[in-house]
């Protein structure tokens, strides 16, 4: 079995903040005890080959918990870059067995703290296979 890789290109270094948000139902400390959330993610992120709907459905699942601004997605093959001014900004290499699945961004207005940024890769992780699959 090939381990995915994922590959940080930007980011922001979270120092003391501490994620507190009534306005969603699960805390990351919550989804990071509770692997069955991830394998939901990864079983509702299987559930398609069409590439703009599987953006949706990880958009719809990873905002609200991050309370993101924005989720971008760049396919391989496209060279835009994002205007994020004013803005945190995570952005990540999809990489699976040495191939390039694109790059995607995380955009909010405040830092992340490194319990999120442990989140994301595991949910990142866990869009790789179906994206890859999308792809191909």
């Amino acid at each position: 079995m090939v381990t995915p890789t994922l590959s940080i290109v930007k980011g922001s270094n979270a120092l003391g903040m501490n994620f507190q948000d009534n306005r969603i139902n699960k805390t990351i400390d919550n989804l990071n005890a509770d692997k069955q959330s991830l394998l939901e993610l990864a079983n509702k992120l299987h559930s398609t080959l069409d590439l703009d709907h599987l953006i949706t459905l990880f958009k719809l699942d990873i905002v609200p918990i991050l309370n993101l601004d924005d989720v971008i997605y760049h396919s391989p093959h496209n060279t835009h870059s994002v205007n994020s001014k004013g803005r945190h900004l995570l952005s990540y290499n999809l990489v699976l067995q040495k191939k390039s699945l694109g790059e995607i961004s995380l955009i909010r207005r405040t830092r992340f703290n490194p319990d999120e940024l442990e989140f994301v890769e595991k949910v990142l992780i866990a869009l790789l296979a179906p994206l890859n699959n999308a792809l191909s």
